[in-house]
């Protein structure tokens, strides 16, 4: 099964009084988020769209640390809970 989601990993804190919307944050905070939404979905796969970056420039430093920072967290989580 895919599943499909934003995300937007900054490392910014939430707006004051506001709660961190999930695929919002840290990266270890939105792999937390993808690792909780594909065990609560049953998910095998995502679909990624990086939804706010204002140019390219940040599209990419958002795409880079997406495979740099989460998806090793992401990978590793998901090879350790086979064995």
């Amino acid at each position: 099964m895919l599943g499909r989601t934003g995300l937007d990993v900054t490392g910014n804190a939430p707006s004051s009084g506001g709660k961190r919307p999930v695929g919002h944050g840290t990266p270890s905070e939105v792999a937390g988020d993808l690792l909780s939404y594909r065990e609560k979905a049953g998910l095998e796969a995502f679909q990624i769209n990086f939804h706010g970056n204002r140019n390219l420039d940040q599209l990419l430093q958002s795409m880079e640390c997406l495979m740099e920072d989460v998806a090793p967290i992401v990978s590793c989580e998901r090879i350790g809970s086979k064995k």
